[in-house]
């Protein structure tokens, strides 16, 4: 999650990998400022309601991404995503082209035990504002998103 004006990055804690420590880590290093407090935070996804409001716009990575824009990805995107559609906050997912399927995905790939050792969740095209690969820069808004878009109802967001 971003914040623009004041450039701040907050990276949602990633398990069981812990990719995201490492990349505050590197983050902090290429923002870093003489005499300034790192402006990267690394954050439990429990804090996103608290934290997306105060947001610019919300930034994942993908697994796969189907032919119909859902995109597979790290458990915790959906939620995320469900947060940003909530906050009117765009949430886009980025990934290479190589990670787009020629089919849909209907559901997620089975858990290897417990429902809680899922490691995947599945975050429908509806709640994704655009997809950005190494082909498209910035792809247009997927059609069903705009489709949602138009019927949703004005939200307050609470501040």
């Amino acid at each position: 999650m971003v914040h623009l004006g004041t450039r701040v990055v907050y990276l949602m804690d990633s398990r069981p990998g812990g990719e995201s420590a490492q990349m505050a880590e590197q983050l902090r290093r290429r923002l870093a400022r003489p005499g300034q407090d790192s402006a990267v935070h690394l954050i439990e996804a429990t804090t996103i309601g608290n934290v997306v409001p105060q947001v610019d716009c919300a930034v994942v990575g993908t697994d796969a991404i189907s032919r119909s824009g859902a995109v597979l990805h790290k458990v915790g995107t959906l939620p995320l995503a469900l947060c940003c559609s909530y906050f009117q906050k765009p949430f886009y997912a980025v990934g290479h082209t190589l990670k787009q399927l020629d089919h849909d995905i209907d559901e997620l790939p089975p858990a290897n035990g417990a429902l809680e050792t899922q490691i995947f969740d599945l975050t429908p095209a509806e709640l994704i504002t655009r997809i950005v690969t190494e082909r498209t820069g910035s792809m247009a808004e997927h059609p069903s998103r705009r489709a949602a878009s138009a019927r949703k109802p004005t939200r307050m967001v609470h501040r």
